[in-house]
């Protein structure tokens, strides 16, 4: 559905009920970012997708942006969590934390799953 937003396509009403709080979370503030509009006002009004408050970005750039936002916005809800003192192995536990489970069952290394551009504590 989110691809679909940022390719400026039409999200019906009977769409948003199959998606749970957090994700409609996420394609509010993207709306909300790319049309200073809310999600029911997109919902509501067919002239607001092909309207765009910003410059129109790439395909990839949106995607990149949506998943550092994700990732930013995980990391901080893991440090509230944590409420303890920052380690030097709080990255690899973050990771661990959101991606351990995934990884292991396909097999693959915690490393796999690190971001790219982002020095890690090992």
């Amino acid at each position: 559905m989110i691809e679909r937003f940022l390719e400026n396509s039409k999200i019906f009403p009977e769409e948003l009920e199959l998606l749970n709080d957090g994700e409609q979370l996420v394609l509010d503030c993207l709306i909300h970012r790319k049309l200073e509009r809310g999600l029911e006002d997109y919902i509501k009004d067919n002239s607001l997708c092909s309207k765009s408050a910003t410059k129109t970005k790439r395909l990839e750039e949106n995607y990149k942006m949506v998943f550092k936002s994700a990732l930013k916005h995980l990391g901080n809800t893991f440090k509230k969590n944590k409420k303890s003192k920052k380690t030097k192995s709080d990255d690899t536990s973050f990771y661990d934390h959101y991606f351990g489970n995934l990884a292991s069952g396909q097999g693959l290394p915690i490393e796999t799953f690190f971001h790219p551009n982002k020095k890690m504590k090992a």
